[in-house]
């Protein structure tokens, strides 16, 4: 009887022992189910469960946001089991996402567990919804827009001036699922507009009618596959968009594109939070047979809150009379005394580094939000053209001023130097990469 005895004992000593174990493990250790999430809109209250959205408590005024809206920049969900650890990181990802989407004044993403079951965790998500009306302008033109159209993420941009002319229509969550769907429409004229084009991925020439259509999937909330349409027409009288005739240019563009935050498991809110992204685009000219593809990832990197250590790479490749061009292309270009055709190549490799500074925000009456920041910059490319290749460089200084929400409007000011010492100023509306 002792021997039969023996192994159940050790058995249910070894369970005890387990059992114990567990209990002595730190929580954030084990796995957790977010059971519920709370949204607060406002006034507004609304609970999401495994079974969908309820309103909870309602002020009776039509929301300027709808919860579903908000759910889509969520990194989490109802019934999802994870770390106590990735908790606390899907939060403040999911808060910084709503923060950066220009939708909310403020966002607060936190969580409690449940009294009566440690491992049931409720969100609480708090958003008060922005202004919505969006202002931008650039060389000789300017814009007005609107985004959260019908509580949702559909946004729609007029353009007006001298060398820009158009309509921007484009919705993030298609009856109330993750696919984008948008289209756009431009004449750029009667002045010429020399930025870079959304048909070839090079400079215009001329005066072209160019239009785009966009079909896309959020897979995730920061990762989206996508494919652009995009044509263009030569205006009676400009000149015809190089290789192409006086027929204008057709493109097919698969792209993929993602971005993430860096937000350490153990790091308190706020604390060096740093993101990076990548993008990988192809262009399909059906009407010529030429190809080209390239791909690009950016890192930031925020050591001590206003500075910041931020790196990007790009590389591209293509065949028949399409190629690249490093000169005016915003946010990678070599910005140093090289000419365009120095600057142009079959294929190319890139890198830039930038050191900025940036002032502590300010307001501008009405209430415009704008930033000052100052930087250093160096960028390297390898080009290679029809059995020639060469090397490319700049070092030099620059400024930015930025008017974030809901000017959106970014111009920056920058002069490098190249190894043999040839200079460029170089005037850009871009917030940089």
């Amino acid at each position: 009887m002792y021997l039969q005895k023996k192994p159940l004992g050790l058995i249910v000593a070894f369970f005890v022992l387990l059992a114990s174990l567990a209990s002595a493990m730190p929580l954030s250790a084990q796995e957790v189910m977010i059971s519920r999430v709370r949204i607060f809109i406002g006034p507004d209250e609304y609970e999401w469960t495994e079974g969908g959205i309820a309103a909870v408590s309602l002020s009776g005024e039509k929301p300027s946001i709808n919860p579903d809206t908000v759910v889509s920049w969520l990194s989490f969900a109802p019934g999802m089991r994870v770390s106590d650890r990735s908790v606390r990181v899907l939060c403040r990802e999911s808060e910084l996402r709503l923060l950066d989407s220009g939708y909310f004044y403020s966002a607060d993403v936190s969580f409690i567990a449940s009294k009566k079951d440690p491992a049931l965790r409720t969100v609480f998500v708090n958003v008060t919804p922005g202004f919505l009306t969006r202002f931008n302008g650039g060389n000789a033109w300017g814009m007005i827009g609107r985004d959260g159209l019908f509580g949702e993420r559909f946004g729609i941009r007029g353009f007006a001036g001298y060398n820009r002319d158009g309509l921007i229509v484009e919705h993030s969550r298609v009856a109330g699922i993750p696919l984008r769907l948008g289209a756009s429409a431009f004449w750029y004229g009667p002045g010429e507009d020399h930025t870079i084009s959304a048909v070839t991925g090079l400079p215009r020439e001329g005066t072209p009618f160019e239009g785009t259509a966009t079909i896309g999937w959020f897979a995730l909330p920061d990762l989206f596959l996508g494919v652009d349409a995009a044509g263009s027409i030569p205006s009676p009288g400009s000149i015809p968009v190089s290789g192409y005739g006086r027929d204008g240019a057709f493109s097919l563009q698969p792209y993929v594109s993602i971005g993430k935050y860096f937000v350490g498991e153990d790091d308190p809110p706020g604390s060096v939070e740093s993101d990076w992204g990548a993008e990988l685009r192809g262009y399909a000219f059906p009407l010529t047979g030429d190809v080209k593809g390239e791909g690009s990832a950016f890192a930031h990197w925020r050591p001590f809150g206003l500075s910041s250590v931020c790196g990007k790479i790009a590389a591209g490749a293509s065949s028949g009379s399409v190629g690249f061009e490093l000169l005016t292309t915003e946010n990678r270009s070599v910005r140093s005394g090289y000419s365009q055709v120095e600057l142009s190549a079959g294929s190319f490799a890139f890198a830039s580094v930038e050191l900025r500074q940036s002032l502590p925000s300010f307001m501008i009456p009405p209430g415009f939000a704008c930033e000052l920041q100052g930087f250093a910059f160096a960028d390297f490319a390898l080009l290679s053209r029809v059995e020639t290749e060469s090397f490319a460089d700049a070092y030099g200084l620059g400024a930015r001023v930025l008017f974030r929400n809901p000017v959106y409007a970014y111009f920056t000011f920058s002069y490098g130097w190249n190894h043999d010492g040839e200079g460029r100023f170089v005037f850009a509306c871009t917030a940089g990469f």
